[in-house]
């Protein structure tokens, strides 16, 4: 089991952490859509949210690096940033 950390940010530093939150959590919702990464959703505990933090149980390396990726893929659109990660 990989315990995978997100920090999100607004590196604009533009935004309220209520709205980074939620952009945050879009992004994560995505990244965790059927059709993004098939069978993740079952295979991971979470996520669990801190403030703008994300924390999230991935069943291993290969799952938190795919889930990693898409979240850091879709960022950009929703206009948020990764600003930090933490694996365990």
């Amino acid at each position: 089991m990989i315990s995978l950390t997100v920090l999100f940010g607004d590196r604009e530093r533009k935004s309220s952490p209520i709205e980074i939150a939620q952009r945050a959590r879009e992004v994560v919702d995505a990244a965790l859509a059927p059709t993004a990464i098939p069978g993740l959703r079952e295979r991971a505990q979470g996520p669990y949210w801190l403030s703008v933090a994300m924390q999230m149980n991935c069943a291993d390396e290969i799952d938190s690096e795919r889930l990693l990726r898409a979240i850091s893929s879709t960022c950009p659109r929703r206009n948020v940033s990764i600003m930090g990660v933490r694996r365990v």
